[in-house]
């Protein structure tokens, strides 16, 4: 990773998450207000009770201290908030003796949280590869950013890149909520 004569390296990749719910609502109030600046907005689900969607957005700390966004929601995540269906890729709570025990533990008791949204972001990031991979990772728009300051890095150097979740203070609260 270098910046014309010297090098500059990623410490720590960041993802931001927000509740998709909120980002359509707000762009849809900057869209009537006239705002030519307002982004496109990609919906990854529709919007319900018993459903969690988020929006997730890049960014990167260089070692110069610069913090460099990617300007864009990268990705989009979703899927039930709570029962089997609320494991989106594999369960991280308790475990009761017996498959048929722990299966209906998790139908009654399983509420998305913060390793869910984890594993998801994970995912779409190709950082766990116990998790299967999409065939286009999510860091296009955070690579094209990080080489418009002159720094120049790949998919792999990223992945490999100590990442940190960023939960917005509004999908804190719905995930404190539904416990």
């Amino acid at each position: 990773m270098e910046n014309g004569d010297q090098s500059i390296e990623i410490q720590r990749v960041f993802a931001l998450v927000e509740l998709q719910e909120r980002v359509i609502r707000e762009t849809r109030e900057r869209e009537a207000a006239g705002d030519p600046t307002v982004p496109k907005m990609m919906v990854v689900n529709r919007s319900a009770a018993d459903r969690l969607n988020v929006y997730v957005s890049l960014s990167a700390q260089a070692s110069d201290g610069q913090r460099i966004a990617s300007g864009h929601h990268d990705f989009g995540i979703g899927g039930p908030r709570h029962g089997i269906g609320g494991v989106w890729h594999r369960y991280h709570g308790p475990r009761p003796d017996g498959e048929q025990e722990l299966t209906e533990y998790i139908e009654r008791n399983h509420h998305v949280g913060p390793a869910d949204i984890q594993d998801g972001i994970n995912q779409m990031l190709g950082r766990d590869p116990e998790l299967h991979r999409p065939p286009k990772l999510a860091w296009t728009n955070l690579i094209n950013a990080l080489a418009e300051h002159g720094i120049h890095v790949t998919e792999d150097d990223l992945i490999n890149t100590p990442l940190t979740m960023e939960l917005h203070s509004e999908i804190q609260a719905e995930l404190e909520n539904q416990q």
